[in-house]
């Protein structure tokens, strides 16, 4: 079954669902580069931090769905979880532009400009 995931709750439930032996492939890895952000221990380690959370909200919302609780209370759960992770992307978006894109203009700004208004339309 091919599925267009563009709301990354529903990729993690998804993934916290698949049977043994089941895969997922990602499509549009052509978008992906080969260039690194390096980030400070501390960076990593906040980050991090914000994922587990992540990670447990979903797991809750797993067993909210397994233990068949009332869609208005799961449906509240993934917005809350929805909230969380575009809180998430906003913090290493604005690191993005701050560190990435600041350097990259430097260099070659037509290139730097195109790139953010890529990741722009791909984050819509």
């Amino acid at each position: 079954m091919l599925l267009k995931i563009k709301d990354l709750s529903l990729f993690f439930l998804i993934l916290l669902t698949l049977p043994p032996g089941g895969s997922i492939i990602f499509l549009g890895s052509d978008k992906m580069t080969n260039k690194k952000t390096i980030r400070t221990p501390e960076e990593k380690k906040y980050l991090a931090k914000r994922l587990k959370i992540i990670e447990g909200q979903v797991r809750g919302v797993n067993a909210m769905i397994e233990s068949d609780r009332y869609c208005k209370d799961v449906l509240i759960q993934i917005s809350a979880i929805n909230k969380s992770l575009k809180s998430l992307a906003n913090i290493i978006f604005e690191n993005h532009i701050s560190n990435c894109i600041t350097k990259a203009m430097q260099e070659d700004p037509k290139s730097a400009t195109g790139e953010l208004m890529d990741l722009i339309r791909s984050m819509q």
